[in-house]
């Protein structure tokens, strides 16, 4: 930011960001279709100071200095305000801007054209009317969003390597950095490359993997929004798509777009043979690897999941993976049983990435289930080594288990089972994790009784909203399944209710349409 003048509400002139008419007098915005929404004080400062910016970057120093008059303020403050704006963002301003995190550095906004109405959008909504995601298996925190960082350029890596039909430097320029966006894996940054890949196609109206692409990150990221949000994305997804594949029959991503609109449940062959389809025509796009091997782990094949994630990134490692492929590529490792393999890309990405959340998280969880409970204990209790804007009750929550798994005394696991069987009552993504701990801790009547109100809605209501506060939504039909195959839950596929599970889920339908047996029963 070029200067760091105090931010006046009072003095600050009205603005337009997308859609929304933005009034910092009033602490109000209004959106072109009359939804009004007033802002705290706080939250309309930062707004208005990363609007001054023009796309820049804006330190939380400078952020300190023009929105705290200077005054010092902890770290849960600004990152306090940074949630509430994120919420704006996801609420009435969706498509008009998004939060984009420059880590260790600061914010920028992201804003005008991202979703807002464009030539190109206003022709794709014409034919509306007649997804890297959250990671999978990471602990939902009281609410806390855990997104994930990439290193740039690994999307243009990507896309430049692709054979693909000559397109002006600027559209290039787009799809490149629309395609890092895709694999950071939150949902900021698939609303930015959603406003990217759309203005590609602005510029370069008959590009069918611009189409493509679009349709894909509506398609992919329309799993984990509310129910009115979701189909609306699906539609947006199927008309991009549509468009692609009007330009290019064959087109890979138009392809994956129409197979990923649509529920994960009773779907998982016809997105896997899209996805295998379009891997074999783009060889060179891990993007198509990374979706296939998270398939592939929801119907119970990490070990294949494994070995198509482990070629990521090249022969040779020429690009380095971003965190969200790390992620599945070390969670399929350790759910394969390779779990020297998935401990040395823990500290691959663990060096390259040491103040990352999900990687902090997910070496906790697999230490957790792979008898180093004592090591994890360790892992919550270091301060100097957590990620920051957790609340000090989740540390507390995560320490306990790791104590209670290290020395589980009887009196203490029935007052936990208790305790978290309420709690897995407050969002999908909490019960996901309940369900796992009950399982390690051999609590199986209530983990199968669990799972029928995850997966079914049976005994008791789990919401789609992952956790309190959470900006992510899994409905009944898209909740992931691949907690059941997972060394976690390993004592509930010994249990003969297993089978009724799998059977009422569809995937036994899936296994013998595919040909194929999940890895617990070759093992």
């Amino acid at each position: 930011m070029g200067s760091v003048e105090r931010v006046d509400l009072a003095r600050q002139a009205d603005v337009i960001i997308g859609r929304l008419s933005v009034s910092p007098a009033r602490r109000e915005l209004t959106r072109d279709d009359g939804v009004r929404e007033v802002l705290e004080h706080r939250v309309m400062q930062v707004l208005i100071a990363l609007h001054r910016a023009d796309g820049g970057i804006v330190t939380r120093d400078e952020l300190t200095r023009s929105c705290w008059e200077g005054r010092i303020v902890g770290d849960d403050a600004i990152n306090r305000v940074i949630s509430r704006l994120r919420k704006v963002a996801d609420g009435i301003g969706a498509g008009s801007f998004a939060i984009e995190t420059i880590t260790k550095i600061g914010y920028r906004l992201a804003s005008s054209g991202f979703e807002a109405a464009s030539p190109a959008s206003e022709a794709g909504d014409a034919a509306l009317s007649p997804a890297l995601r959250p990671t999978r298996r990471g602990f939902a925190l009281g609410g806390a969003a855990l997104g994930v960082t990439a290193l740039a350029g690994g999307g243009a890596w990507l896309y430049r390597r692709a054979a693909r039909p000559a397109v002006p430097p600027e559209v290039e320029r787009l799809m490149g950095r629309g395609w890092t966006m895709m694999l950071q894996g939150n949902r900021d940054a698939q609303i930015e490359a959603a406003g990217l890949f759309r203005r590609a196609v602005e510029l370069a109206p008959d590009y069918a993997d611009g189409w493509g692409s679009l349709g894909f990150v509506y398609a992919y990221s329309s799993h984990y929004y509310p129910a009115a949000e979701r189909e609306a994305r699906r539609d947006r997804a199927r008309a991009a798509a549509t468009r692609a594949l009007a330009i290019d029959r064959g087109n890979g991503m138009g392809r994956a777009a129409l197979a990923f609109a649509q529920p994960w449940r009773g779907h998982w062959l016809e997105i896997e043979r899209t996805l295998r389809a379009a891997g074999r025509d783009h060889p060179e796009d891990d993007l198509f690897r990374t979706t296939l091997g998270y398939i592939l782990g929801m119907v119970g094949r990490f070990a294949e999941a494994a070995q198509i994630l482990d070629r990521m990134g090249g022969s040779k490692g020429e690009r380095t993976l971003e965190p969200g492929e790390y992620y599945y590529l070390i969670e399929s490792l350790w759910a394969a049983g390779r779990l020297e393999d998935a401990d040395r890309r823990i500290a691959e990405a663990t060096a390259l990435y040491p103040t990352e959340p999900n990687m902090f998280f997910l070496r906790y969880q697999i230490w957790l289930f792979s008898g180093r409970a004592g090591a994890a204990a360790a892992l919550i209790a270091n301060r100097s080594g957590r990620p920051t804007g957790i609340d000090q009750g989740d540390w507390d929550r995560l320490g306990r288990i790791a104590h209670l798994f290290e020395s589980p005394a009887p009196d203490e696991v029935a007052r936990f089972a208790a305790d978290e069987m309420e709690r897995a009552r407050t969002g999908n993504g909490v019960a996901g994790s309940v369900l796992e701990n009950f399982a390690e801790l051999g609590l199986i009547d209530e983990a199968f009784a669990l799972a029928d109100a995850l997966f079914f809605g049976r005994g008791f209501t789990v919401p789609d909203q992952d956790a309190p506060g959470a900006p992510y939504y899994h409905a009944l039909e898209d909740r992931e399944t691949s907690i059941l195959f997972a060394p976690s839950t390993r004592a509930l596929r010994a249990d003969p209710r297993f089978n009724r599970l799998v059977e009422q889920l569809g995937l036994e339908r899936y296994w013998r349409a595919a040909g194929v047996q999940p890895d617990y029963r070759r093992t």
